[in-house]
């Protein structure tokens, strides 16, 4: 069993560390997964244009809908054979914020439960889709 003090990270979203550590993996293209990215999406694109937070990262919204996912999910004709391996660390690039939410989807999809690291640079423009990500979960 891993632990990871918590005077190492601050917790923004999710599970503590340590609880998704031991998870186990899950199906690729898990059904829970594709709704939560769906309705992310759909909030993401929803909301108002003028609204400053949301506007790097309506691209995202508009790739994690639905109807992508499932595109992406038919092109694929191994997943009979492909399983999630166990817990991931993404670490997110910080020049650009919404690859965080890339990297994030990634690994759900692919059947992993994940710990992102965020640089401190990409934190404050990530507020307002953590806020929605944490009132989802």
């Amino acid at each position: 069993m891993t632990h990871i003090k918590s005077k190492d990270y601050v917790l923004l979203a999710g599970k503590e560390p340590n609880i998704i550590l031991n998870e186990n993996p899950f199906e690729i293209y898990n059904k829970d997964v594709l709704s939560f990215l769906e309705t992310l999406s759909i909030k993401l694109l929803s909301k108002d244009q003028k609204d400053r937070r949301y506007i790097n990262f309506r691209g995202f919204g508009f790739w994690a809908r639905r109807s992508n996912l499932e595109s992406l999910k038919r092109a694929r004709k191994d997943l009979e054979i492909r399983f999630g391996r166990g817990p991931t660390l993404h670490i997110a690039p910080s020049n650009i914020s919404a690859n965080a939410l890339y990297t994030f989807a990634f690994g759900l999809l692919s059947g992993c439960p994940c710990i992102i690291r965020l640089s401190k640079r990409n934190i404050e423009e990530l507020e307002a889709i953590i806020a929605l990500i944490n009132e989802l979960l």
